[in-house]
């Protein structure tokens, strides 16, 4: 099975109580409290925290409407480093707490557009990528830079065939770094992006 709901923490504003369920646009969310400072569970893949976490959506606007009514607003958004996709950024105020991230096309497609949203994958934090690459050889790519500036990512291919219901991919640590203005780091994202684009298809593949 996949996903069933939407567990929320440090997010004060969220207008359901703990372990109470509300719904936002086809997904259940409720309130639960945050994991204990430096718990880590061990692992051979490396995986160690969750990144993010991919809400995918028809209709990026309803989404966005349906979370603000359980108090969720996004930190920022942008409609320029994937081509034809909106994608906003939710986050609680805690250093590298988990990112909700929702995406959606532009425009709202003619068929399938009443669809609701779904939680569509999810991305963990690796203390060492070429170790988790290593111990999934046969189900993950050799890892890439990402997007977000020092970082690099992985996938998990065929997850169907392994009984995943999602998408799920790897990334190493954060980078410390100082922060960009808003319009630098925009445009450092998209140029990372167009040159991830390129590197996959020199790889023969259409997609993360």
């Amino acid at each position: 099975g996949g996903a069933t709901s939407l567990g929320l923490a440090g997010l004060p504003g969220v207008g359901c109580s703990s372990g109470e369920l509300d719904e936002a646009d086809g997904i259940a969310v409720h309130r639960c409290e945050p994991p204990r400072e430096g718990a880590s569970p061990a692992h051979l893949n490396g995986a160690a925290a969750l990144d993010h976490l991919v809400v995918r959506t028809p209709d990026w606007q309803r989404t966005k409407a349906a979370l603000a009514a359980v108090g969720l607003f996004p930190k920022r958004s942008t409609d320029k480093v994937r081509r034809g996709v909106v994608q906003l950024f939710y986050r609680a105020e805690g250093r590298h707490s988990p990112i909700i991230e929702l995406v959606g096309p532009a425009a709202v497609p003619k068929e399938g557009g009443d669809r609701p949203a779904e939680i569509w994958g999810l991305t963990f934090v690796s203390g060492d990528l070429d170790r988790t690459h290593a111990a999934l050889p046969d189900h993950t790519k050799p890892p890439w830079p990402a997007v977000q500036p020092g970082r690099r990512i992985t996938t998990l291919r065929d997850g169907e065939k392994l009984g995943v219901s999602m998408a799920l991919a790897f990334m190493s640590p954060h980078v410390r770094e100082e922060p960009l203005p808003a319009e630098e780091r925009e445009a450092t994202y998209v140029r990372n992006a167009r040159a991830q684009e390129a590197m996959l298809a020199r790889r023969g593949e259409a997609k993360l």
